[in-house]
């Protein structure tokens, strides 16, 4: 197994092939802790991501109590079901989901490679057109691979100590490293940031900036323990009670219920098989099951979507007719009774028939009956809402259908949004220059005025002295005229400052009444289905399956 972990490929089928390897092993060998692995949650992302309502949910995976051998392989194999995941989503430039890995050390190196790195490298250079964001954390930059590093858009870097890890982060940031800083500073900065203080440098922004945190305290007590997991879990884990299977009894001396026959009539074009139990079972009843094929065609909405059923119907002496609609679907695949043995275990007693099975040639009699049971009751579900004009796609629930509704109304929020900006920010621009122009105005009516005071004075002065009185009325007129200006020019600014102010409230408006038209609450889901027609359903098989009572 160390080899296996260490030296595998990373392709999706062959993990698959060693994860059944490994449950078979230790089923045969027992009593190993890998069988843990196959208990719990599966491992499905879109379930984990949203809940059945299409909410938002958050996935915590905590790892710290496994051996490095055993966190490798799920950290890989999450990985890898993220990615396959994440192809299967359709693009976005909005963020719709966030992977976060602490303590990435081992999991990404510069210089190995282990099975992790490769996918987390795809993850850091692909996902980010699937709407889909990764923020990796540690205490060295020297553990992420140059690579990696080039991908990440956005760094938020601590206080650093080492002249290594301050050297890897000088090269990330390239030749340009902002217009406020130079590399000494960079590197001096690097090395005396304050506690809670960061440096940000993002693909987003043309400098580089300095923020702080907000103070937080934490009661956490650091890794947990299983057992310590396993507790806090307990009240939320669903109770399921264990079973274990009965010993086969040897030895066993066979008797025969009544109204049980060692021998069973029925027309020999009916096809039979047999399910033995595991406790050496003697008494046999029978079931009928089919295997069939479901073809929904509708052009007008582009689907054409096919469904296998294998359906198993306990029948009885005292049956009167075939009620499928008690059936149980027992499995996919279409050769679900196929694999079973045709010929009857030695010593067994049959359960008694009802004559309209035994006489019935070939079953045809059932096939129709099946037909046409599931052509009256068998509809593909679907899911659309009127605005925006959406359909699910067949065999998606109405939880993932929602999911896609909500992305594709972000989508188009964030289109809306954009054009109010713009739209917006052309006025902002319009009024803005009117105001600049209006400031301007003001300090020159300012200026004048002040000019108009110094000439009145000197005009008053030169009547003292003895000159003409009349410029005396000249210079007061002139003053009253240039305070009335200044008085009409700060009307003017303080009009345009309110104009600016008033735009604003009214982009606020605007953005909500945006996020309200394009609210997924408030969005209605329909349900509609595409019926069958009689010849799309097709019945492969159908047997008289004799099973062991237990």
């Amino acid at each position: 197994l160390d080899d296996l972990f260490r030296f595998v490929s990373l392709d999706s089928h062959f993990w698959s092939s060693v994860f059944l390897i490994i449950r078979v092993d230790q089923l045969i060998g027992g009593g190993s802790t890998f069988k843990t692995w196959m208990e719990g949650d599966t491992l499905d992302i879109q379930r984990m991501l949203y809940d059945e309502e299409g909410k938002a949910k958050i996935a915590i995976f905590s790892i710290s109590h496994l051996s490095d051998d055993e966190r490798m392989f799920f950290v890989t194999l999450l990985l890898n079901k993220y990615i396959a995941w994440m192809r299967r989503q359709s693009g976005a430039s909005s963020l719709k989901t966030i992977l976060y890995m602490d303590e990435i050390f081992g999991f990404f190196p510069p210089t190995s490679n282990p099975p992790s790195k490769e996918p987390m490298l795809l993850l850091l250079k692909q996902a980010r057109a699937f709407g889909v964001g990764v923020v990796l954390s540690t205490q060295n930059p020297v553990d992420l691979d140059y690579k990696g590093l080039s991908n990440i858009g956005t760094w938020f870097i601590g206080r650093l100590q080492t002249t290594q890890d301050i050297n890897r982060v000088i090269e990330g940031l390239g030749g340009k490293t902002g217009s406020s800083y130079d590399k000494k500073e960079i590197r001096k900065l690097l090395a005396n940031l304050s506690k809670r203080t960061f440096f940000l440098k993002s693909a987003h922004l043309d400098d580089i900036r300095l923020f702080s945190t907000r103070w937080v305290m934490s009661y956490l007590k650091g890794p947990l323990k299983r057992d310590e997991i396993s507790a806090l879990m307990e009240e939320r884990k669903s109770q399921t009670p264990a079973t274990t299977p009965e010993s086969a009894a040897t030895g066993k001396k066979i008797t025969r219920k009544s109204g049980y026959e060692s021998y069973i009539s029925i027309d020999k074009s009916i096809p039979q098989c047999f399910r033995p139990g595991f406790g050496g079972e003697n008494h046999y009843s029978a079931s009928l099951m089919a295997t069939l094929n479901l073809h929904f065609f509708n052009q007008t909405r582009g689907i054409d979507f096919n469904e296998s059923y294998c359906l198993e119907l306990p029948i009885n002496k005292g049956s009167v007719d075939l009620d499928w609609e008690s059936a149980s679907n027992e499995a996919e695949s279409r050769q679900c009774f196929k694999k079973l043995p045709k010929t009857a275990p030695s010593e067994i007693s049959y359960a008694p028939l009802p004559d309209f099975i035994s006489s019935d040639r070939k079953l045809s009699a059932a096939s129709r009956a099946l037909k046409e049971w599931i052509y009256h009751s068998r509809k593909l579900e679907l899911f659309r809402t009127r605005s925006p004009q959406m359909e699910s796609q067949p065999g998606e629930t109405s939880g993932d259908f929602r999911v896609r509704v909500s992305d594709a109304l972000n989508d188009k929020k964030e289109i809306e949004i954009d054009k109010l900006k713009e739209r917006y920010e052309k006025k902002e621009k319009t009024l803005v220059d009117r105001l600049q122009r209006a400031m301007a105005k003001l300090e020159k009516e300012k200026g004048d005025t002040t000019n108009s005071y110094i000439r009145a004075g000197a005009r008053i002065l030169g009547a003292l002295l003895g000159r003409s009185p009349s410029t005396i009325a000249t210079a007061g007129t002139s003053v009253l005229k240039e305070r009335g200006d200044v008085g009409r020019a700060e009307e003017r600014v303080k009009k345009y400052q309110a104009d600016i102010e008033e735009l604003g409230y009214e982009l606020e408006e605007k953005l909500d009444e945006v996020a309200e038209e394009y609210d997924p609450d408030n969005i209605e889901i329909e349900e509609f289905a595409i019926k069958l027609r009689k010849t799309d359903i097709v019945v492969d098989g159908i047997a008289l399956v004799w099973s062991a009572e237990q």
